[in-house]
């Protein structure tokens, strides 16, 4: 995985990409993402032995909290760009479509979007 001054080689148990603080459902993944930034906020959750769990529970509890996560486990940041390669398809979900990918490019495409927002959903 490759991304702006970011590289991770290794397993990822879950990982999103979002250009908007909430995903279906209000559910809060982007913590840190901004529509209008033309960013997107990744995180992902690297794999991790059974002995770490209360460390990666630490750092999600972290995440929430805060909006921003360097852990060992979990890693929180926002790139332009996410380029990944896997040598076994993963199971994605692309805005609501399943999707089994060997190999993607994501990028945000800066004011793109005309949209009229409520005032909560502007941060």
């Amino acid at each position: 995985m490759q991304c702006d001054g970011y590289a991770f080689s290794g397993n990822v148990i879950a990982g999103a990409l979002c250009n908007g603080r909430f995903a279906g459902g209000g559910q809060e993944l982007g913590k840190g993402a901004k529509l209008t930034d033309g960013q997107m906020q990744i995180c992902f959750l690297k794999d991790f032995p059974k002995s770490a769990v209360a460390k990666v529970l630490k750092e999600i509890a972290d995440y929430n909290q805060t909006g921003h996560c360097a852990g060992e486990y979990l890693v929180s940041f926002k790139s332009t760009e996410l380029i990944a390669v896997t040598s076994q398809a993963v199971a994605t979900n692309l805005d609501g479509e399943p999707q089994q990918l060997h190999a993607g490019r994501f990028s945000v495409e800066p004011a793109s979007l005309k949209l009229s927002l409520p005032s909560y959903a502007r941060h």
